[in-house]
């Protein structure tokens, strides 16, 4: 969109959008990377568990990213540690379940 030209330079530059800054950032990301052997029953695992999600209130976000059907990488974010230990504990039978030696296998685990 276009600023009409009777607005001046110093006038555009105080309409933009204020950028606030925190320091006090309690988010707390999960980062697991996963090495598939069976892509399918991996993906049918993660979609049944997200379809009873619980505490969908505490995600900041969350998503799988796939490298065709040989490794996953699951982007999820909790707004505190506490929100973090309730996601594992609510995803622990799906979890169990994927990393059944025959579906896939964890690579890393980054916090």
């Amino acid at each position: 969109f276009g600023m009409p030209a009777s607005i001046q330079p110093a006038q555009r530059i105080s309409m933009q959008p204020k950028l606030r800054m925190s320091l006090d950032d309690n988010v707390v990301t999960l980062a697991p990377y996963f090495v598939l052997k069976d892509a399918a029953k991996f993906k049918d695992i993660w979609r049944a568990d997200y379809a009873d999600f619980k505490h969908k209130e505490d995600c900041v976000h969350y998503a799988f990213g796939f490298e065709g059907d040989t490794r996953a990488h699951c982007r999820e974010a909790y707004t505190s540690a506490e929100t973090v230990l309730q996601h594992l504990s609510d995803v622990d039978v799906p979890l169990k379940a994927v990393l059944d030696p025959s579906i896939a296998e964890l690579q890393k685990l980054e916090v």
